[in-house]
Order: structure tokens, then sequence, then C-alpha cells
């Protein structure tokens, strides 16, 4: 075992989904259980001969002071060196970030010159998500709620941003997409992920992220009516 003083936690839209019966990739949190997220902390005290005391890890934590960990595979904790602001090794460089980069990558297989749009654009997976797209050339355009985010989203150099509460996305879309999207890396679902499938280029990529617009229903949102849509493009849509 070993005994670990909780530094910082990080605080994602997942955890709302945990408090659901909605089957996820983890078991739901339990009445009466404490509350989990993605954490960094310093080993106070170590029996497992692959930490020591005073080593920063990171892994699933409770909302909690302090975590104790048999080192074992379902609930074990990575050493992460002490060069950086550890808030950097929570988000960028943490799960947030490994989601963003791989997801994008491996599965939205940019190329420059292409279209990229990103829902929840202004959040900690889909910002980075969008730096990344501009850094391999793409034309990148992000969907966000509020003048703020949208503001702050283009002093991150998006090429296109669009207001989803004040504006009709559907009529935007053709307008700073005119070219069609080639990829779609989606952080909300529901009826947005209906309306991106309207304008999809031949060959183009569905990034399924997240869902976070049915979060707060409690029961799974019901899917895009045009999903027929993929079958025409000969798109591919995957998690």
């Amino acid at each position: 075992q070993i005994l670990i003083a909780n530094n910082y936690l990080s605080v994602d839209p997942t955890q709302r989904m945990w408090l659901t019966d909605v089957p996820g990739y983890l078991p739901p949190i339990q009445i009466g259980e404490v509350v989990r997220s993605g954490g960094i902390g310093t080993v106070l005290e170590s029996k497992n001969p692959k930490y020591n005391e005073g080593d920063l890890v990171t892994g699933l934590v409770g909302w909690q002071t302090h975590t104790i960990s048999t080192g074992k595979a379902e609930n074990a904790f990575r050493v992460i060196p002490n060069v950086l602001p550890i808030p950097t090794m929570l988000n960028v460089l943490g799960t947030t970030g490994i989601t963003a980069y791989y997801g994008l990558l491996d599965i939205g297989q940019p190329k420059a010159g292409e279209t990229v749009v990103v829902s929840g654009a202004a959040g900690a997976t889909g910002s980075v998500v969008a730096q990344i797209a501009k850094i391999k050339g793409c034309n990148v355009i992000g969907i966000a709620g509020g003048e703020e985010k949208c503001a702050w989203l283009k002093d991150c150099g998006l090429d296109h941003v669009i207001d989803y509460k004040n504006s009709d996305v559907h009529k935007e879309l053709p307008k700073v997409a005119n070219s069609g999207i080639d990829v779609y890396f989606d952080n909300v679902g529901g009826p947005l992920l209906e309306t991106v499938l309207w304008h999809i280029n031949l060959n183009a990529r569905v990034v399924i992220c997240g869902a976070i617009s049915g979060y707060l229903a409690g029961e799974l949102a019901p899917g895009p009516r045009n999903i027929i849509n993929l079958l025409v493009q000969r798109a591919r849509m995957e998690g």
C-alpha cells in the first residue's frame, strides 16, 4: 500500500455522468461513496517497492485529503517528474490533454488545409484540440456558448468561432466552413451533433469524446436522426 496526500483535484464534466445510472467506462458513484476524480498527490508512506516517499504521483483519487492505494491495476498511480507546474501535469499534460491529443490525431487524423470543427471548444479538452488542429495547419472552427468564451477562443488563434447561444449554428456553419467539414471533434452530443452531421464531407471523421449536453438529464439522449449521412458521405464515427 501507499499513503498519498492529495495536492490537486481535477473537476471534469464526467463526474456528473458518474452520478447517474447511465453506463460508462467506470461504474457510477454510489450514494455515500466519496466523489472521485483525477488528481495529483505526494507519497507520504510506501510499502510498495514501486513508490518512494516524496514521489509525485497521479491517478484516480477521492475528493478528500488523503488516498490509500494498493498499487494494483485498478487503482494504480503513475510517478510523474516534478519539473513543471503541478496543475499543468493535471490538465494540458494530464487526462484532458492526452484525450485531446490522441483523440484528434489518432481518430480525427487531420491534414493540413482540412476544416476541423470542435464543440465545447472553450473547455479543457476542446481548447487543446483546437490548438493542436491549428498547429497541424487546419482551418479550425470552435463552437462555444457566450461572448466571453468566444472572445477567448479568438485569442487562442482559431479561424472562426460560433456562439451557439446567440446564433443559429446550422446557418452559420456553411458561412465559415463553405467547403464542408472534414473532422468534427464532439464534446457535447445532442442536437449539436445532429446539426454538424448535415455538413460533413466525403470521408469525414467524427470523434465522439463527450456528450455534456445530456449529462444533467440522467438518461441517454436520443441519437441523431440523420445518422444515415455517415453512410452517404462514407464517413467514420468513433469514440
